[in-house]
């Protein structure tokens, strides 16, 4: 082959390759740009459950896969009390006794005490279980991950 034969079939290729879009196939490769909004989770307050005495709590649900409960338990103040203790077994509903995915023990409080926990069950309907003694008052704020 001579010269002009070469130079004309590297002409051919380019112009190929060119009206090819550089060698991909005749339609678009452009994805569209992705519109949907980003989800961001956050924790949202289920419940506030407050209390003095032992008792099983009304039943919240739970939306996404995993929540949290911080508690707080005060003594009472006087003079024949040296401390308190406070349970908090935490229950899907309809679950039997012995069945709970959280619990907290505070057997020696002196004054007050205070601490979250976090749990990895759900979604679903929970309750609280809880026996408190010698305690001026509980609070329980229950926050789901959602």
């Amino acid at each position: 082959m001579n010269i002009k034969g070469i130079l004309t079939l590297a002409l051919i290729a380019v112009l190929m390759l060119a009206g090819c879009g550089g060698g991909t196939s005749g339609s678009s490769t452009t994805q569209p740009k992705d519109t949907s909004p980003t989800v961001t989770q956050s924790w949202h307050t289920v419940t506030n459950l407050t209390g003095s005495e032992g008792r099983n709590t009304d039943t919240f649900s739970i939306k996404g896969s995993k929540w949290r409960f911080s508690w707080s338990a005060t003594v009472e103040q006087d003079e024949w009390t040296t401390g308190g203790s406070i349970y908090i077994f935490a229950y899907p509903e309809g679950k039997a006794e012995g069945e709970y995915v959280a619990v907290v023990t505070a057997p020696e409080i002196t004054t007050s005490k205070s601490d979250t926990s976090y749990v990895y069950e759900g979604p679903g309907v929970y309750y609280f279980n809880i026996m408190a003694a010698s305690l001026a008052s509980w609070t329980i704020t229950v926050e789901g991950y959602y």
